[in-house]
């Protein structure tokens, strides 16, 4: 990143997309040593990432987008809510702090790593995401991506949409990377 108020860390992974195999190897710690692992099995809400850059978005330390396939038996419409289903808007959020830390092992260069969520703050929820819902799409824009001891903190802005309509915004996201 060019802005060096917003990052003191270098990307070490080029590759300005990752696909649902390298999603996998992500989620089961085979994507390389250094990388933090993403939630998996049910909670593996992103099904790629479309891109992922150290440099523009809203403030100029980055971005990433991502994109989720919702299955046709979505798992959690059997119990949020029978008779009513619908997605929880905190899941929405755990997917972009999840693609927040994703950010983070991305640019992250001090060896062996663990992602962890520390925080997100003024949540607008705008629209139910229900049947017969198709692709959630994530976003998020990089505000800082600084070392902190040890440790890498991302802070960033996101916002999901289903089948093109926005439906959560938030205005804080922070995830840590941290040594393993």
């Amino acid at each position: 990143m060019d802005n060096k108020t917003s990052t003191d860390v270098v990307p070490v992974a080029r590759q300005s997309s990752l696909s649902a195999r390298d999603l996998d190897a992500l989620r089961e710690g085979t994507y390389g040593p250094n990388f933090p692992r993403l939630p998996a099995d049910e909670m593996g809400l992103m099904t790629s990432v479309t891109e992922i850059s150290d440099e523009g978005g809203k403030y100029g330390g980055g971005f990433a987008d991502a994109f989720f396939e919702i299955p046709s038996e979505f798992w959690v419409y059997r119990g949020h809510f029978r008779g009513d289903p619908i997605m929880p808007g905190t899941l929405q959020v755990d997917a972009l702090l999840a693609l927040t830390g994703l950010f983070g092992g991305w640019v992250w260069n001090g060896g062996p790593s663990k992602g962890r969520a520390v925080g997100f703050g003024n949540v607008k929820m705008r629209f139910e995401v229900k049947p017969p819902a198709k692709i959630l799409t994530y976003h998020i824009d990089v505000k800082s991506a600084k070392m902190r001891g040890p440790n890498l903190i991302v802070q960033a802005t996101g916002s999901v949409f289903c089948d093109g309509q926005i439906s959560v915004d938030v205005n804080n996201l922070s995830a840590w990377i941290v040594p393993a």
